[in-house]
């Protein structure tokens, strides 16, 4: 570009013929196309240059955009403006303000609003005036991600507010046993079930001793325990029978024993009874009036 006389104002590289910013030695330093000395962010590009406060201040760099600080002053240096900053004094870059009063919680000794102050609350930015702590590790139940302790996030917990790890459910209704009035879903509450791990709706107690005959080992209470509960062999499961007398050895107790001499007779596949020995039993009745008809036929002579 034709300059014969070279002049060049702000003594940069550029002469004043070519120079964009001929009176701006830094030209346009942000590159936002605004000479340096006219950019109201000189260092932010801001090619838009707004400035929604009108403090000559643009936006992108204003530390209090809306509000009138062309002198920008920032006490606490926290990167807002003393004339918009919630705690002017202390730092607070976040400038949370949980209790929406207009200071800072960095600067509010009861941010919460709960009455308990910010040193002795469990939960400084959750209202939580019962400081409620089910699990005792210092962080109140309102702000704790795992209130029971059991290791289990609250919204992955079967019980949030019961510990559980082993997240039974017996029932599957999806509420975990340790928290559930009815573990064995017999629509019994849990706290008056005679049997709470097992179902029984009926609630049978043979024996009246308070364990349901459901999950009682031995229902009839003779001290002998039933066929696959702690080992017992009750002949006669729902009937006291201590002595388990059984005189025919069926394995069935006298007492529940319809025939309590006789033992039961095998099935033979036939339609005929057996009497005890095997021999055959009593002959059917239209046999036996056959018998005395040709008993009382005249002879012949």
């Amino acid at each position: 570009m034709h300059n014969d006389d070279q002049a060049n104002e702000d003594s940069d590289e550029f002469g004043d013929a070519c120079d964009p910013c001929p009176s701006d030695p830094v030209n346009d330093a942000d590159g936002d196309g605004h000479c340096t000395l006219q950019d109201n962010c000189a260092a932010v590009p801001n090619e838009q240059q707004e400035d929604a406060d009108a403090d000559g201040i643009g936006d992108a760099c204003d530390n209090c955009a809306e509000v009138d600080n062309a002198g920008q002053q920032d006490g606490d240096g926290d990167g807002f403006g003393d004339v918009c900053d919630n705690c002017p004094m202390v730092a607070n870059p976040d400038q949370a303000d949980a209790d929406d009063n207009g200071q800072g919680d960095a600067c509010n000794d009861d941010p919460d609003e709960d009455m308990v102050l910010t040193a002795d609350d469990n939960c400084p930015q959750t209202a939580n005036a019962d400081q409620a702590d089910l699990d005792g590790d210092g962080e109140g139940d309102a702000c704790d991600a795992d209130v029971d302790g059991d290791s289990l996030a609250n919204e992955a917990d079967n019980c949030p507010a019961a510990d559980n790890t082993d997240q039974a459910d017996r029932d599957d209704d999806g509420l975990g046993d340790a928290c559930t009035p009815d573990a064995d879903g017999d629509l019994i509450a849990d706290g008056d079930d005679n049997c709470v791990e097992v179902a029984n709706p009926t609630q049978a107690d043979l024996d009246g001793d308070g364990a349901g005959d459901a999950c009682d080992p031995d229902p009839d209470g003779d001290g002998v325990g039933r066929e696959g509960a702690d080992g017992g062999v009750d002949n006669c499961p729902r009937v006291a029978n201590p002595d388990q007398l059984d005189t025919d050895g069926d394995g069935m107790g006298d007492l529940c024993d319809e025939t309590p001499s006789q033992p039961a007779a095998p099935d033979s596949g036939c339609d005929c009874d057996l009497a005890q020995g095997g021999h055959p039993g009593p002959a059917p009745l239209p046999l036996a009036l056959l018998s005395l008809l040709l008993a009382l036929r005249p002879r012949r002579r």
